[in-house]
């Protein structure tokens, strides 16, 4: 897939762009991330709507790490880890993945720490991670799988104009994600224009 300088992603990727908001600097993970990742996935509130059981060790943060570094170098994956702008606390993460290149489109995941959600950040990163697939990777679609209880997630997502599409394994017979996962998606306004 290519952006719309005609860049191939895996490009952007290796220099896996610094993005900035009023609040909040997005930059790629790092092994030294590793404490504040196991803290992150360790967390039994954080883990609660997600299908993936908590950390039990730091080990298994680095190779978390290590193995989504070589998927960022690959150009299958961009992550980024959110800290904020006048302390550089890291509050959480966001990515983009699952890219399609029939549908021009890829997923988002997104996770903060119970002390800094209710606060903006998750809203603030988002916005900037969508202008940043738009524009920069000239992606004309986001899809977003969250738990059907996770109002938090669903009420962020409506506000930010992703439309829920329904039960991921009701629309999507094959997907592994459990059936109490929603699936919403945002189309990009330029997209509809285009059509």
């Amino acid at each position: 897939m290519k952006n719309e300088k005609g860049k191939n992603m895996n490009d952007i990727n290796k220099k896996l762009i610094i993005l900035t908001t009023n609040r909040l600097i997005i930059r790629k993970i790092r092994m030294n991330d590793a404490l504040f990742i196991y803290n992150l996935r360790s967390n039994d509130k954080n883990m609660k709507f997600v299908e993936i059981k908590p950390y039990e060790n730091i080990q298994r943060a680095e190779s978390f790490i290590k193995n989504v570094s070589e998927d960022i170098g690959n150009g299958n994956v961009f992550l980024w880890v959110i800290e904020t702008k006048n302390s550089l606390t890291k509050v959480g993460t966001i990515c983009l993945w699952s890219f399609s290149k029939e549908n021009q489109s890829a997923e988002i995941g997104y996770e903060l720490l119970p002390l800094y959600q209710k606060k903006g950040y998750a809203h603030e990163a988002l916005q900037s991670i969508l202008n940043f697939a738009e524009t920069r990777l000239n992606l004309k679609a986001i899809n977003a799988i969250t738990h059907e209880k996770h109002e938090a997630s669903i009420q962020l997502l409506l506000k930010n104009d992703f439309l829920h599409l329904g039960y991921v394994n009701e629309l999507m017979p094959k997907a592994e994600d459990g059936p109490e996962m929603l699936l919403f998606r945002k189309i990009f306004s330029k997209s509809l224009s285009d059509e």
